[in-house]
């Protein structure tokens, strides 16, 4: 079998197969498997959960047959003009012979091989079909979705098959915030919840994708066709948080209208603006100001939003700054709040919900002040807790005392909405069923370590069995001897 390859499509190849492949302690998952065939060059990499295929179009084959290339010599393969090509010949999969065309001279290089009996057999086949706006409305998700390893489940981005026209919502959260989009129909039956990949985040992928779902016996895996790739991912096998409850039934009566001037404009305050991660919004006479201040400032730095519109009465806000742009590249404008103790909702005119919840502040202008059971301080400058739209827990704290002048207080709870019980319970069950996982998963290898550990016992015993029968044989024969 001889394969040439034009290194431009080998380059492309790499770019998309090293988002899968790699990273492996196995060495057989630290390679791609050439398989040429009278239909053309197809190549595939796998760690397991994830499995990528590339289709060269453009590829010259003499001959058929497989072989397994290690990704390090492929990506050096893929270094220099895209004009040029490379010659894979493998007759024999163990002892494979690449020659590298580079500036005109033919650079020749052994490799060795692997048997291709060790590529995992993986039946990760899916039927696609178009699914316009998909990979668009995924990557504009990502951003919302948890980076908390513990908290699985929500490390995704959901897709929620309902019913009526567009009968998808995909949906993230990490907790103190949750985007949904409504506006597609997608060919898929099922729900699924999907991993956050480096491969679908990918943004050079074109929008003009395929997807599908297959449920297995012991997994559901979810396809994308995207150009020359095709690419399989399981699906997380657990139960997303019921995160309707958590969006408000009514918007507020504080409005506030961004404009694309002053979003580019916090852009580039936000990051310069005192204090940590917290900002506090005051809306008052039609303006929207920011304040912020770092813990031993006793000034407030402030950056008012000209072309930006506020309708209430006066009221402050505060937010997760980082959160609040995040909301902002997201696409959406237009903000309504009850008070400053209630989530920021925000929807768009294109299907988009965003659920916002809010940080415990001090009112800057010193023009309002709650105490109480919903305020909770915090000392701690490193506590950003917050509202958890996933599972909110119930908390209490103390104000500071009225003869010590207030010191800014940095990120503080507000009150639990109530509707979230059945949220912060069901939450509360799966990190159960997580722990027992977890649980189960020691409990075996422990079993495994005493079945080694008893087998290594009886073989000593035996062993020595086998040293005292001799000793034994031995001094028989020797008492036999008659001197």
């Amino acid at each position: 079998m001889n394969i040439t390859l034009e290194r431009g499509a080998l380059k492309q190849a790499m770019q998309g197969i090293s988002k899968v492949g790699g990273k492996a302690t196995i060495p057989v998952l630290g390679c791609a498997r050439f398989e040429a065939t009278p239909k053309g060059v197809v190549a595939q990499a796998t760690n397991l959960d994830e499995v990528i295929e590339y289709r060269f179009d453009c590829a010259t084959v003499t001959g058929e047959g497989a072989c397994i290339i290690p990704l390090t010599t492929l990506k050096d393969l893929a270094k220099g003009s895209k004009g040029e090509c490379v010659d894979i010949d493998a007759d024999d999969p163990l002892n494979i012979s690449v020659v590298n065309h580079v500036g005109g001279h033919a650079v020749r290089r052994a490799v060795p091989g692997i048997e291709l009996d060790e590529w995992p057999a993986m039946s990760t086949d899916v039927e696609t079909k178009p699914a316009a706006g998909f990979l668009e409305t995924y990557r504009r998700l990502i951003p919302f979705s948890s980076k908390d390893d513990t908290r699985y489940t929500i490390c995704s981005v959901y897709v929620e098959v309902g019913k009526g026209e567009s009968p998808i919502t995909m949906i993230a959260t990490d907790g103190r915030r949750l985007s949904t989009w409504n506006s597609m129909s997608l060919p898929i039956k099922q729900s699924v919840v999907l991993p956050v990949t480096k491969f679908l985040s990918w943004n050079r992928l074109p929008d003009d994708a395929e997807i599908g779902a297959r449920a297995d016996t012991d997994a559901t895996w979810f396809g994308v066709q995207a150009g020359s790739f095709t690419y399989s991912v399981k699906a997380i096998d657990g139960v997303y948080p019921n995160y309707r409850q958590v969006i408000p039934a009514e918007p507020g009566e504080h409005l506030i209208w961004f404009t694309d001037e002053d979003v580019d404009l916090l852009r580039q305050v936000l990051s310069t603006l005192p204090g940590g991660d917290d900002i506090t919004l005051v809306g008052q006479d039609g303006k929207m100001t920011l304040y912020g201040r770092g813990p031993d400032e006793t000034q407030w730095a402030t950056v008012t939003l000209e072309s930006t519109t506020y309708s209430g009465d006066r009221a402050f806000f505060g937010v997760n700054r980082w959160y609040l742009l995040d909301a902002l590249d997201a696409g959406f404008r237009e903000f309504a709040i009850t008070d400053e103790l209630s989530p920021l909702l925000s929807r768009d005119t294109n299907g988009g919900t965003h659920v916002l919840m809010p940080l415990r502040v001090e009112d800057p202008e010193g023009k309002q002040d709650h105490t109480g059971d919903a305020a909770v301080s915090s000392d701690d400058p490193t506590d950003e807790k917050s509202p958890d739209v996933a599972s909110v827990e119930t908390s209490s704290g103390v104000e500071p005392e009225p003869d010590k002048p207030k010191k800014r207080r940095n990120k503080k709870m507000t009150k639990p909405i109530e509707q979230k019980n059945d949220v912060a319970a069901l939450d509360r069950v799966l990190v159960a069923c997580d722990v027992a996982k977890a649980k189960v998963r020691e409990a075996s290898q422990s079993l495994t370590e005493l079945g080694s550990a008893i087998r290594d016992a009886a073989r000593e015993q035996k062993t020595q069995s086998k040293e005292v029968e001799s000793a034994r044989a031995a001094l028989a024969k020797l008492q036999a001897i008659s001197l």
